[in-house]
């Protein structure tokens, strides 16, 4: 039988980055089971943060276009100016001058904006 290279198995705790999670008989004992699951949250609200801020930001992006007035996906918004420390826009840079739009992509013909 191939011994077990993870050097946890077999073992009654599990030291991590995180502290140690002690176990009895393969079951988390004491403050373990509490401090498993608020990992757990953790990571779970960490993923949920990553995977969301993009999509956030788009709809931001476009509730903003349209309170400037676009409100058709055959308007473009063009800054005059480059962008600076006041502009709220996810990663803008101060040396391009931006033309935004969103597009319907629908293929019956429907116009969604």
């Amino acid at each position: 039988m191939q011994p077990e290279t993870h050097g946890w198995l077999g073992s009654e705790t599990l030291k991590t980055r995180f502290g140690d999670f002690v176990f009895e008989n393969g079951y988390p004992s004491g403050d373990t089971v509490q401090r498993l699951r608020e990992l757990q949250t953790l990571n779970r609200a960490t993923e949920v943060y990553l995977t969301q801020l993009m999509p956030v930001s788009e709809m931001a992006l476009r509730e903003g276009l349209r309170k400037f007035g676009a409100t058709r996906p055959t308007q473009v918004v063009l800054w005059e100016n480059l962008m600076d420390a006041q502009t709220v826009l996810l990663t803008a840079n101060t040396e391009t001058v931006y033309g935004i739009s969103h597009l319907a992509l629908q293929s019956d013909g429907a116009t969604v904006v």
